[in-house]
């Protein structure tokens, strides 16, 4: 699986978050795995936000030169063989629309989404690729730790590190359609299984729209759950509210709506 080009979309929606996001890319440097293709998908069209993702990708050797703000929606190889990719889209409430115009540009056979904000661990593409190899699943996926981050003093101090589900947790699909317990950083699609009209996000909502894309592939396609012991990746809620989904009480209020509608 050396040789097997993987896509990660990175969704990018707020220039106050491109310190998180050096940290997510530095998260893609170490991977085991190295044969990647990043596509950056940017909310807002402005010069700092451009020229902040591009000192993120070149502060982790993604790229050797700045990118002028005219290049803005091409493609482009640099030194050390990574496909980089940064678009735009200044909808309203882009988050699934910003998907889909990664899904758009992505060219591998398999496909990581990241928001801005998360961490994967550096075994994440190479353990989830070998599974891969085992079965036509449509979705790979593996374990995910809960971080609790603590802001202080301008950086970032992680609390507490759990798993996310609990030890005895049984994954599976009735599982998951009872409750989202799979991040959208902690598992890989397979884009050769999924028939293309299948391979979107629904932008008629404004939040879960990653659930509703699982609930959908599911009912359809195998899921491989193999890899739920192992973590690989965090999902990492900050105290002071900047997650992307709000930290608190207002996750159970948009769960509570969700099993309403």
């Amino acid at each position: 699986m050396v040789d097997t080009l993987v896509s990660v979309i990175i969704r990018s929606n707020n220039p106050a978050r491109l310190a998180h996001l050096d940290r997510a890319l530095f998260s893609l440097k170490v991977q085991f795995h190295k044969r990647i293709q990043i596509v950056v998908c940017l909310q807002t069209l402005s010069v700092g936000h451009v020229n902040g993702v591009v000192k993120a990708l070149r502060a982790n050797g993604f790229i050797s030169t700045a990118l002028p703000i005219d290049q803005l929606a091409s493609d482009y190889s640099f030194s050390g063989g990574h496909k980089i990719t940064i678009i735009a889209d200044t909808s309203f409430d882009g988050r699934a629309r910003l998907l889909n115009l990664g899904l758009e540009r992505s060219e591998g056979t398999h496909i990581l989404i990241l928001d801005d904000d998360d961490v994967i661990y550096h075994h994440h593409l190479s353990l989830l690729l070998e599974t891969s190899r085992t079965g036509d699943y449509a979705i790979v996926a593996g374990g995910c730790r809960k971080a609790i981050i603590e802001p202080k003093a301008g950086e970032f101090y992680v609390k507490s590190k759990t798993s996310f589900v609990p030890p005895d947790f049984i994954a599976n699909k009735v599982t998951l359609i009872n409750d989202n317990f799979l991040p959208i950083h902690s598992y890989l699609i397979c884009k050769a299984v999924i028939d293309p009209g299948d391979l979107y996000y629904s932008e008629d909502m404004c939040f879960l729209e990653d659930y509703e894309f699982l609930l959908r592939l599911c009912t359809k396609y195998r899921m491989s759950f193999r890899d739920m012991s192992a973590s690989v990746c965090e999902y990492r809620m900050r105290l002071d509210g900047s997650n992307s989904i709000e930290f608190g009480s207002n996750i159970e209020q948009k769960k509570l709506e969700w099993d309403e509608a």
